[in-house]
């Protein structure tokens, strides 16, 4: 059976006028198999549209499966797939969890997500305490700029460090906690890694500063 509508009206509509909250239009794609094993393919639902040269290209495709087709333990497989640089590529599986098929480990069970990166504001959690340590010039996105331009040369001193957390009750660059329960400072979680981050950076930092003042004050008593 095929549809056809050159418009921009909607060529299929389900309506269901059935007033309990647990109904609603429903669509069905039945596989009925006599021989049904694992890895069966259910069916798929393909987006297609041409490029530019008037070939029908399946752009965007989800695909369910049957996992395991086990009597009592039935195992269900969601998956996505898009076309980049003119390939088909499986973006993600939804099976117990939800992951990459380039992430190393597969699924990790039900509720969680494993990809390949996590990007915040368009940037991996960045790395870049130890180059201004050491005034290495590397030249960062601009996101990452904006952040190390925020840690001033106090942050290298383990004093001025103290005094910070001594007064305010956290480290420097942490939200303040009341603010944060009260909803008045919202922080991505991909910026509190690199925060986080950046705070074990300078802590390496002040212990390495600290021994090299312990050794030199042992130089200065032993000789």
């Amino acid at each position: 059976m095929s549809l056809f509508e050159s418009t921009d009206n909607v060529e299929l509509q389900l309506f269901d006028d059935n007033d309990d909250e647990t109904n609603g239009p429903n669509i069905r794609l039945n596989r009925n198999s006599a021989t049904a094993a694992d890895n069966d393919l259910l069916g798929r639902v393909i987006f297609s549209g041409d490029n530019d040269a008037q070939e029908t290209i399946g752009m965007a495709e989800i695909r369910a499966a049957s996992l395991d087709v086990t009597d009592g333990s039935e195992d269900g497989q969601l998956t996505v797939h898009v076309f980049i640089a003119g390939a088909e590529t499986e973006e993600w599986r939804i099976e117990a969890g939800m992951y990459n098929p380039n992430a190393t480990g597969a699924a990790q069970g039900t509720g969680t997500i494993n990809a390949k990166g996590l990007f915040d504001d368009g940037n991996l959690t960045a790395d870049f305490v130890f180059d201004r340590y050491f005034q290495e010039d590397v030249e960062y996105p601009t996101a990452v700029q904006v952040r190390n331009k925020m840690l001033s040369d106090d942050h290298f001193d383990p004093k001025t460090y103290a005094q910070h957390w001594k007064e305010y009750r956290r480290l420097p660059g942490m939200p303040d906690g009341d603010a944060v329960i009260n909803g008045r400072a919202m922080m991505p979680i991909g910026e509190l890694a690199s925060r986080l981050l950046e705070t074990c950076e300078l802590q390496a930092i002040h212990i390495e500063e600290l021994r090299c003042s312990i050794e030199s004050l042992r130089a200065d008593l032993v000789g």
